[in-house]
């Protein structure tokens, strides 16, 4: 499945490194430039979390 914005996603947040745990959220906007990336795309979240995709739910 194709990542885009408003793609609904399970993220790991890059800001609470301590215990990273699983979010769930829809994407706002696309920080990676290149297609994949060895420890996940980067993304903002439409409430301002900014961290890596685990998984594409929609």
């Amino acid at each position: 499945m194709l990542l885009k914005q408003s793609s609904c996603i399970l993220f790991y947040s890059t800001t609470f490194c301590i215990e990273p745990e699983l979010t769930q959220g829809i994407v706002a906007k696309i920080l990676t430039k290149s297609v994949t990336h060895p420890h996940g795309i980067k993304v903002q979240l439409e409430s301002g979390l900014v961290g890596r995709v685990k998984n594409i739910i929609e």
